[in-house]
């Protein structure tokens, strides 16, 4: 391919059609990294505009499409074709705010701050952005943050899949 990539930076993002999904952001591992309600964009919406073409393949729909989101520090997020296109656009999407969510009552009133302080302080910790959320998953493992690409993959051409035109599945 030979698509020009299209370069957004925050303020860009800001000028789509907003969108809020709330992230209690912790991962496999028990790494509590707070609860935010964030406003972003929908990653479909990114991909689309940037005219994300299927080149030719076997398959008529570009489902055999992955993308891959790389962050600052090298880590990746992998989603499938089907995970951004036929889902609820708001199940995933590339948030540029976040607003932490504390709780209604203070925490001294029933716990030492040696209990509560480390939590609170993941809450109002300054999250990196751009930051995919993925509201679907169960863990917050994919949620990357700091995120500084986003490629789009043809698993079948880039793992060297190839089928011959007559084989093409029916």
């Amino acid at each position: 391919g030979g698509a020009e990539p299209l370069n957004l930076g925050l303020s860009d993002l800001k000028r789509f059609q907003p969108m809020t999904a709330r992230l209690n952001d912790v991962h496999r591992d028990g790494g509590f990294f707070g609860v935010h309600v964030y406003r972003g964009v929908a990653l479909k919406d990114l991909l689309e505009m940037a005219s994300v073409a299927k080149e030719e393949s076997v398959y008529d729909r570009p489902l055999d499409l992955m993308i891959v989101l790389r962050n600052r520090e090298g880590a990746e997020a992998v989603l499938s074709w089907g995970e951004v296109f036929y889902n609820n656009p708001s199940e995933v999407m590339i948030a540029y705010e976040a607003e932490p969510k504390l709780p209604h009552k203070s925490c001294d009133g029933c716990h030492e701050p040696a209990v509560f302080q480390d939590r609170l302080n993941r809450n109002l910790r300054q999250v990196p952005m751009p930051k995919l959320v993925v509201t679907t998953d169960l863990w917050s493992d994919r949620c990357i943050e700091g995120i500084v690409s986003i490629e789009v993959r043809d698993m079948g051409k880039d793992v060297g899949i190839f089928i011959p035109k007559a084989d093409k599945p029916k």
